[in-house]
């Protein structure tokens, strides 16, 4: 299922970066009114009805039907909608086995809406799938929706398509992306400001956007996901090192050093090395905290200011606190 909801994540954002554009066409007029059934989805401006047995996942930023083997994911990208339905073009030939086969543009409420539909295979299994985003001129919301293609397909397709029409997007109301997570943060202490949801991140940025467009770049994400069977807090660190392009000098102490955060224990690595991708050096801050089954990552990168950055990172990753 990690590798999947990988996949999907990485689908939307490929044809976010596609050189295409949408072609003209009518756009069908939905008009959705709140009622008691809508429940807000949270860190967004958004209220859906969720298909029938489908529950908030705590696995990631969405909703989930075990059984059906559903799943209704959700982010946050940069740019006006209509920036970005311009990669959002049907597309024939989708990397990782993807097909898009379908495409509709709608209003709802007075915001541009498109509705992907397609087929996905993946893993040795047939997937359904649905892309759906919509937005105004600041903010952009892309759900991926996914379910098995077996015998009731059809009956989860059309509950999954209804979900997705019947969202409300409320410009007005206040984005409280920190709602979405189970745990709280200072970000105040570096100056940072809150960027967005993705792939189930919580990401700070000094210039709120993502990626940052400031020459330093510089970040601070906490994202929580499962711990897999019989992983050690030592490989699991070694793993998340392992993943960044960076070169490191052999003058530095790279031993990472036992912390305890709100009760959890873990370990936290800094560094400062050569990012062989941006042939510029950068500072590196991880923690991470075993909580039972659950293991939350603190990552903090810098391009500058290392000696300021460092202790402020510092600072926010012992200001993290589970909510109750």
């Amino acid at each position: 299922m990690k590798y999947r909801i990988f996949t999907l994540i990485l689908f939307s954002l490929l044809l976010l970066c596609a050189n295409v554009s949408v072609q003209a066409q009518s756009a069908k007029k939905i008009t959705n009114k709140k009622h008691a059934a809508y429940e807000k989805i949270a860190g967004t401006q958004l209220y859906i009805i969720p298909p029938e047995n489908y529950t908030e996942s705590g696995r990631f930023n969405g909703y989930e039907n075990i059984l059906a083997g559903g799943s209704i994911m959700y982010f946050k990208v940069p740019g006006s909608v209509n920036e970005n339905m311009i990669a959002f073009k049907r597309n024939k030939d989708i990397q990782k086995g993807m097909v898009v086969a379908k495409e509709e543009m709608f209003t709802i409420n007075g915001f541009d809406a498109l509705l992907q539909s397609g087929v996905q295979f993946a893993h040795g299994k047939t997937y359904m799938r649905y892309v759906f985003v919509i937005g105004d001129m600041k903010n952009t919301y892309v759900f991926n929706a996914s379910w098995f293609k077996d015998a009731h397909f059809e009956k989860e397709a059309k509950r999954l398509r209804i979900a997705l029409l019947g969202i409300i997007f409320v410009a007005e109301e206040d984005e409280a992306i920190a709602d979405a997570f189970d745990f709280s943060i200072d970000f105040s202490e570096c100056n940072l400001k809150p960027g967005n949801i993705l792939m189930n991140s919580l990401v700070y940025t000094d210039d709120g956007q993502i990626p940052s467009q400031t020459e330093a770049k510089t970040a601070f994400m906490i994202n929580e996901s499962k711990v897999p069977v019989g992983e050690t807090p030592e490989n699991y660190l070694n793993k998340v090192i392992e993943s960044y392009p960076i070169d490191y000098s052999d003058k530095q102490d790279l031993t990472p050093k036992p912390i305890e955060v709100d009760g959890l224990t873990g370990l936290e690595f800094f560094a400062v090395g050569q990012n062989t991708k941006l042939n510029k050096s950068e500072l590196i801050y991880i923690v991470i905290l075993f909580d039972g089954t659950k293991v939350y990552q603190l990552t903090g990168t810098s391009l500058k200011q290392f000696e300021d950055r460092l202790p402020c990172f510092q600072k926010m990753a012992r200001s993290f606190k589970r909510k109750q």
